[in-house]
């Protein structure tokens, strides 16, 4: 009898652990929970800037919230050689477009990588898009906006300031 409550405890002691790691889809972190968030909301933009490419590469988020035009500015610490330039753009395109379509009032977005600034802004992103980014609700959808326009043959040097 106590051999088989050893292995019972033992079995619903796993079964506890596993299931208590893992997440059901409905809690899994979604960036798009934070949709409509404000630019002053320095948790939003922390949590949804860390989601994104290069997110572990952050060194310091900033925000421009006195007066507008609103920005958020990235400061992200060295990175491995071997990243482009052609990447450093793509992830800056990348970033920018969640921000736009998360928060309501960015009006620009720095990028700060060790070896070069890039800004973008909201009205020339959305141009470059032929679309207004707040209206995607789902995380999917902007992907494929994303993939779409960067294997495109347009310009993306037109995207920055």
């Amino acid at each position: 009898m106590k051999k088989l409550s050893v292995y019972v405890l033992t079995f619903v002691s796993v079964i506890l652990f596993v299931s208590g790691c893992s997440q059901s889809e409905t809690e899994k972190s979604t960036v798009f929970k934070y949709k409509d968030s404000y630019v002053g909301n320095n948790s939003a933009v922390i949590n949804i800037t860390k989601q994104l490419k290069h997110g572990k590469e952050l060194k310091e988020i900033s925000l421009q919230t006195q007066k507008k035009p609103y920005g958020v500015t990235l400061d992200y610490k060295k990175m491995s050689e071997n990243v482009t330039e052609k990447e450093l753009k793509d992830t800056a395109i990348s970033n920018a477009t969640f921000l736009f379509a998360l928060i309501k009032n960015v009006d620009t977005v720095t990028f700060k990588f060790p070896n070069q600034d890039l800004t973008v802004s909201r009205a020339k992103l959305e141009d470059w898009y032929d679309v207004t980014l707040g209206d995607y609700k789902k995380e999917e959808e902007l992907r494929k906006l994303i993939k779409k326009q960067l294997k495109s043959d347009q310009e993306m040097d037109a995207v920055f300031s």
